[in-house]
């Protein structure tokens, strides 16, 4: 019996000692700030030192000269040809239209008897070499022609009124607003990408309607109105029509 108590006692004293073994102390709580700590002030405020503005990429004004334009690889006079399957429909003079040569030469080409000597499927010798050249110097710069940095100082609503001619009172419905002809020139060039002086030059050649108050219709060009540069279309109709139709060209 004793010893049975002294095995009992013994093992009550072991599972003691494990359990104050294995027991943790219980973490030490954080005092929470009460708001009273000042923040902490740095030793030297930060010092911006001040950015230059950019000048303009361009002033504005072309004092260069035009570049003359390289020499086409492989360019000559010498007389070139090529052959052309006739498709049914087409005739002699549309052919002759597309490749940039005249009835004339196609005929002598091919020895044909008159201009009507064709038929669909009927294989023709075409001369590609054209009787007319360009100038070797650029007429227009790229500056002028491409709506780009040598715009950057243009006023063209105060050059158009400057002019005092038909386009500085000229007004028309475009896409649902009322514009200035100004207006129309300057919506032109940004949606085509077309210098706006390009614009104004082909206006005044071809209508006079820049530094003409009242250009008279058959005087410069026999037009009416509303077809300034002579694309006389019933869809081409108006200042916004003729000018786009020129800028996709150009």
């Amino acid at each position: 019996m004793r010893r049975l108590r002294c095995c009992s006692l013994l093992v009550l004293i072991c599972v003691v000692c494990l359990v104050t073994t294995c027991a943790r102390p219980a973490p030490t709580p954080t005092p929470e700030s009460d708001g009273s700590a000042k923040p902490v002030e740095s030793s030297a405020p930060a010092t911006l030192t001040p950015v230059p503005s950019p000048s303009p990429a361009y002033p504005g004004v072309y004092t260069g000269t035009p570049t003359l334009n390289p020499t086409p690889a492989g360019f000559s006079n010498d007389t070139g040809v090529e052959s052309y399957v006739v498709q049914r429909g087409e005739t002699l003079s549309l052919i002759a239209a597309v490749f940039g040569c005249t009835i004339e030469e196609i005929v002598a080409a091919n020895g044909l008897p008159d201009e009507n000597s064709i038929r669909a499927g009927q294989t023709l010798i075409i001369p590609t070499t054209a009787t007319e050249t360009g100038p070797v110097l650029k007429l227009i710069p790229d500056s002028e022609l491409v709506y780009g940095p040598a715009y950057i100082h243009f006023d063209l609503e105060g050059f158009v009124a400057g002019q005092g001619g038909y386009l500085a009172t000229y007004t028309e419905e475009v896409e649902g607003s009322l514009l200035t002809g100004a207006e129309i020139v300057q919506l032109v060039s940004q949606r085509f990408g077309v210098g706006p002086r390009v614009l104004l030059t082909l206006l005044e050649l071809r209508a006079g309607w820049v530094t003409e108050p009242q250009p008279a219709v058959g005087a410069r060009s026999p037009r009416p109105y509303g077809y300034p540069l002579g694309q006389v279309q019933s869809y081409h109709e108006g200042l916004f029509q003729q000018l786009s139709w020129a800028a996709v060209r150009l």
